[in-house]
């Protein structure tokens, strides 16, 4: 009786800290929801309080992790926002366009497409400037490329832009930075800005390796896809959740 009471009121206290959470999992972890049971449906056996705290404790954090979504607001969002000053909009541009740039100059060649950290900063310029801006910010990149050495490659220009076997890559940057905008803008969580920057990733690399087999004059496509795309995904996937994690971290921190 005296386990049953105690569970009864775990219970309660983890409904009246996640009421909402609890009605979700109630739909997907289990069919009841009330004493002696916990927010996810699941009924603890006798003398395991502990298990059953972690359990709903668990089961909250899952479903928070897993959302798309956050209904939060940062002071780092008036940075996507169309109604911020000038300003504010200029700076964020520039800066993402330097930023890119930069990248660029972290570079390792072992074939024609090298390494480089250029896309943590257009996946970025999506998350935190927005569809507009991003865009906006790579144009402006690709622009100083014309009249600047701010590429990856050795040369810079018109005829590097729009005839390297690299250039699909390039062009695609600002489609990029708007695809990762336009997705963030509602999946603005952990997982929801991951899962836009993937939807980013995809047409990054379909646009270059796409470039790559008609420019660099491949043999095959399998050619293409090993060398544009297949050989750079665990880097990708890891520049993918370092910029997550910021752009999650950087909301929650200026909450505070």
């Amino acid at each position: 009786m005296m386990d049953d009471g105690i569970n009864r009121k775990v219970g309660d206290w983890v409904r009246r800290r996640k009421p909402l959470a609890a009605i979700r999992l109630d739909r997907i972890c289990g069919e009841k929801v009330g004493p002696p049971y916990c927010g996810c449906g699941n009924r603890p056996a006798k003398h395991l309080l502990w298990w059953s705290l972690f359990s709903c404790l668990a089961c909250l954090t899952m479903t928070s992790a897993l959302s798309l979504t956050s209904s939060a607001t940062a002071p780092i969002d008036a940075l996507r926002r169309a109604d911020a000053s000038v300003l504010t909009q200029v700076l964020g541009i520039a800066g993402f366009a330097v930023l890119t740039a930069l990248g660029a100059q972290v570079k390792i060649y072992l074939w024609e497409v090298p390494f480089t950290l250029q896309t943590v900063a257009v996946y970025g310029s999506g998350l935190f400037l927005g569809a507009r801006n991003g865009m906006l910010a790579q144009l402006l990149y690709l622009t100083l490329g014309l009249f600047l050495p701010v590429f990856a490659g050795d040369t810079f220009g018109p005829a590097y832009l729009f005839g390297a076997v690299t250039a699909g890559y390039l062009l695609a940057y600002p489609l990029v930075a708007m695809l990762v905008g336009t997705l963030s803008k509602r999946w603005n969580s952990l997982s929801g800005s991951t899962l836009s920057m993937l939807g980013g990733s995809l047409l990054l690399f379909a646009f270059g390796v796409t470039w790559l087999h008609v420019v660099g004059g491949h043999a095959t496509w399998m050619e293409s896809l090993d060398k544009g795309w297949l050989r750079f995904i665990p880097a990708d996937l890891a520049k993918i959740l370092f910029v997550g994690l910021l752009y999650t971290g950087t909301r929650r921190f200026s909450q505070r």
